[in-house]
């Protein structure tokens, strides 16, 4: 038998007037460790949770200005299309020939419906 579960008390998520407080004038952000530690005690207010995870999850770093992050953000949707364009690019002939990418198309596909 298991012991009981321990109560656990939740903080209140972080909202989008805390995490604009922890940004400077260049858009870095101050404290990281208090800011993680608001976040790991009361998770993310659903509004701030898709810019809040890019930092999260090592898509930006934590120092990054604003306008670093604009520019890294310009390249990544950048590469996307061009490496989208390439894909829709190929020809019949070329993909018969690369069982690889045949396989991968098929994967893709499958996934997309």
């Amino acid at each position: 038998k298991l012991p009981p579960r321990p109560v656990v008390k939740r903080s209140d998520p972080l909202s989008p007037l805390q995490w604009n407080s922890f940004f400077d004038g260049d858009g870095r952000i101050n404290k990281v460790d208090e800011l993680k530690d608001i976040i790991f005690r009361g998770g993310v207010n659903p509004a701030i949770r898709g810019e809040v995870w890019k930092f999260l999850l090592g898509f930006y770093e934590w120092d990054s200005t604003s306008k670093q992050r604009q520019e890294q953000r310009k390249r990544k949707v950048d590469d996307y299309f061009r490496m989208k364009l390439q894909w829709k690019t190929i020809s019949v002939e070329q993909e018969r020939r690369f069982t690889l990418l045949k396989e991968r198309r098929g994967l893709i596909d499958k996934d997309g419906t």
